[in-house]
């Protein structure tokens, strides 16, 4: 007892001055007084500790310990498959090769195929049951498990292995850019003058999508229309205000946003937003509690503005901005930077 007792004075009197030593130093440098400590502990633990340490998971700590103070679940730090899935989110689109699996009882399947994809071009067929990828067995994977690993960088080449009767093949393909579509429309089945716009999240081609989509429903005679927001979890601010202007007449204030000083920008329908795109016809919006963020500006502005009803529930209540900032091939930070507001001031946070 004795023994490890003064080992451990030992070690903590070792320590304490290895870190003053530290301190000094860091002083010296032109870093903010306020990250002296956490530079000073990075060289301490990396100059002391009795075993080698990755100094990258240091740092990466220290960025994931500052962001933890803020309470914030939307700040964070976003590494390998965290970040592709956020860019995936965002881009709708990621590098696959154009096929959809399904989970049967035992095995899992080719469900679909989309033209002029990898799969298409390689003769993967639909029923095709999944064997491996990359020679490593799938088969006993989940769907998320078995697509984790089809999908990669896109140019890149995958090998996926698949039985069709009694035969085996493997396909050797490369990623391709695959388009999520992130808008569906179709006729209401018990009034087909009603169009049903559905909206799964506000990604960069959503604006595009929805334009496409509102032209076809029109040619098929949709004379208003029903926006379907539920279950949408948010996506880009500037999409969200492109659809919202749609809807406004230019100059109706569809969106503000309030930095950290108070300061705000309001940002006005007009043809900077919708490209001179305007809908004009009846329209209802569903909301749930699952529908956020984006989901809340467009419904918001769609209320405000022209008094289109909100059907459903309660929307969920985000009402702040965040910036993503690559940090690394493969981690990023995404940051709450702003309050945004309804266009007549409201804040909904928590409480939309």
């Amino acid at each position: 007892m004795i023994f490890v007792v003064a080992l451990g004075g030992g070690a903590a009197g070792g320590y304490a001055l290895s870190y003053q030593q530290a301190q000094q130093s860091v002083l010296k440098t032109g870093i903010p007084k306020a990250l002296a400590p956490v530079v000073s502990a990075y060289e301490t633990v990396t100059n002391n500790y009795y075993k080698k340490v990755n100094t990258t998971k240091l740092a990466d700590g220290a960025i994931k310990g500052m962001l933890g103070t803020l309470d914030d679940p939307y700040s964070v730090f976003l590494e390998n498959n965290d970040k592709t899935d956020l860019d995936d989110t965002i881009s709708a689109s990621f590098g696959g090769i154009g096929a959809t699996i399904q989970q049967n009882h035992d095995s899992l399947s080719i469900a679909s195929i989309l033209p002029d994809t990898p799969a298409k071009k390689a003769g993967m067929q639909v029923g095709d049951v999944l064997l491996k990828v990359d020679g490593k067995d799938v088969a006993k994977k989940t769907v998320t498990q078995a697509v984790n690993k089809i999908r990669g960088k896109i140019g890149t080449t995958v090998a996926v292995t698949v039985k069709r009767g009694n035969k085996q093949a493997t396909f050797s393909m490369k990623r391709k850019k695959i388009t999520v579509d992130t808008v569906t429309g179709k006729l209401a089945p018990e009034n087909k003058q009603v169009g049903i716009i559905t909206i799964s999240t506000f990604s960069e081609p959503t604006v595009k999508q929805f334009k496409a989509t509102v032209k076809k429903l029109r040619k098929e005679g949709a004379k208003s229309f029903v926006l379907d927001l539920r279950q949408n979890p948010g996506g880009m601010m500037t999409a969200a205000l492109s659809i919202s202007s749609m809807f406004c007449k230019n100059g109706q204030t569809v969106m503000q946003v309030e930095d950290r000083n108070g300061a705000k920008e309001v940002y006005k329908a007009g043809k900077k937003l919708d490209g001179g795109f305007k809908i004009t016809e009846k329209t209802a919006v569903l909301i749930d509690g699952n529908s956020a963020s984006a989901s809340e500006i467009t419904a918001a502005a769609l209320h405000q503005n022209r008094n289109i009803p909100l059907v459903g529930e309660k929307s969920f209540g985000k009402g702040t901005v965040q910036n993503v900032g690559e940090m690394g091939s493969n981690k990023e930070l995404k940051l709450t930077v702003a309050k945004w507001l309804t266009p007549d001031g409201t804040w909904i946070n928590h409480k939309a």
